[in-house]
């Protein structure tokens, strides 16, 4: 999807309001699933494998997860 970015933007409303909805999704189910992530002590290691970064990375998103959920 990244490598054709102007397939997208034929109609950029749209996109706009795709993107609007999955920063919801993100919002309300990221922090859940990063307690669920700590409570269950994925290793760093594992998560930065899921998400195809680094570990520094899958922390910081952690992180930020976290301080969503207050």
């Amino acid at each position: 999807m990244r490598e054709r970015p102007d397939d997208l933007i034929d109609e950029p409303v749209v996109v706009l309001k795709a993107a609007e909805h999955l920063g919801v999704i993100v919002a309300d189910f990221g922090p859940l699933a990063a307690r669920y992530i700590k409570g269950d002590a994925v290793p760093l290691p594992r998560l930065a494998e899921a998400l195809g970064t680094t570990e520094r990375a899958a922390g910081s998103r952690l992180t930020h997860y976290a301080y969503l959920d207050g």
